[in-house]
């Protein structure tokens, strides 16, 4: 089991894991209450999103001058 601190959160509905919120609301598509559900891996995928080094689904990739940049002043990815 992962740890979930600040936004990182887990799908009670298809268990995946996310860095924040903004992944963890992508992944679900479909009008509430008709036809909600989750996105499987390869929709995500095709979505944009992907895995961070951590395990959990973040909603784009970082470009590498930003995550370089990022790393040195020890943020982390969203």
């Amino acid at each position: 089991m992962k740890v979930l601190r600040g936004n990182r959160n887990q799908c009670g509905v298809c268990n995946q894991y996310f860095n924040s919120n903004t992944p963890f609301e992508i992944h679900r598509v479909g009008q509430h209450g008709v036809n909600r559900r989750c996105m499987i891996e390869e929709e995500m995928l095709a979505a944009g999103m992907s895995l961070n080094a951590d395990g959990f689904w973040i909603s784009s990739k970082m470009p590498d001058r930003v995550k370089d940049h990022h790393e040195h002043n020890n943020v982390k990815e969203s």
